[in-house]
């Protein structure tokens, strides 16, 4: 069981890997972090497309979600679009700018994917997807605990390491 808790610890060692892999990109299109971050998050979002979207799913300051969507929208890498029904809300939308920032960006991934999943079969990852989720379930639940203020969400993903595990496996 230890074993197994230290193992999702590490995930602080993808994120390192996955940074360093990053540096290129960052270089060449001026971008940060975070940046990126969103910028992958909003080209598999669908329609999960505003800050308080990217605020649930990768647990970012609002404070600084708000300064990078605006960033991101001055360097013309986003478009923001009121939302038809309530105007106080924006969505922001991939502008043609970042879509090969983005297919970099997801090159990236995919390669990273295909080197971290080498030599495991695919019945192997759907068990560890099961169990994963399973983690974050409890997880959720346990952040409630200390946190009953909040509202419950099984959408949250509050664990920005577990997220990049859990994108890398699916």
């Amino acid at each position: 069981m230890e074993e197994q808790l230290n193992m999702m610890r590490r995930g602080r060692q993808f994120k390192q890997l996955m940074n360093k892999k990053m540096d290129g990109v960052i270089r060449e299109y001026d971008v940060k972090r975070v940046e990126i971050e969103i910028l992958r998050f909003l080209a598999m979002s669908g329609e999960r497309n505003t800050a308080a979207d990217i605020h649930r799913y990768l647990d970012l300051n609002k404070g600084q979600i708000s300064k990078t969507l605006e960033h991101l929208c001055t360097m013309h890498y986003l478009e923001s679009m009121p939302d038809k029904k309530d105007r106080r809300y924006m969505h922001y939308i991939l502008s043609e700018e970042a879509k090969e920032l983005v297919r970099r960006i997801n090159a990236i991934w995919d390669d990273m994917h295909q080197q971290i999943m080498s030599g495991i079969q695919a019945e192997d990852r759907a068990i560890f997807n099961k169990v994963l989720n399973h983690a974050m379930a409890n997880m959720e639940r346990m952040r409630h605990l200390y946190n009953p203020e909040k509202k419950k969400s099984k959408k949250n993903i509050k664990n920005l390491d577990i997220f990049f595990i859990r994108t890398i496996i699916v």
